[in-house]
C-alpha cells in the first residue's frame, strides 16, 4: 500500500497516530481524537488501503477522564 488513506475524516483534529500490524498483511492504527475529550481511537486497514471495522472514523475505544 503507497497511497495515503484516510482512516478518520472527522471534525477536530486526530493526532498522534500509532501503527502496528495485525498480522494479515494489514495495519491497526491508533489516534488521539479531538472529537470527544481524552478520547483514544482506532482503525484498521488492509493491505489493499480498505477499512475493514464498520467505523468510517475509526472505533473510539477510551474517552473520558484519565486517572
Amino acid at each position: 500500500m503507497s497511497n495515503p488513506v484516510t482512516v478518520c475524516g472527522a471534525a477536530d483534529d486526530q493526532y498522534n497516530p500509532t501503527a502496528i500490524a495485525d498480522g494479515a498483511g494489514g495495519i491497526i492504527v491508533a489516534f488521539f481524537d479531538g472529537r470527544a475529550e481524552r478520547a483514544y481511537a482506532a482503525q484498521r486497514v488492509d493491505n489493499t488501503g480498505q477499512l475493514l471495522w464498520n467505523a468510517p472514523d475509526g472505533l473510539i475505544l477510551f474517552s473520558g477522564p484519565l486517572g
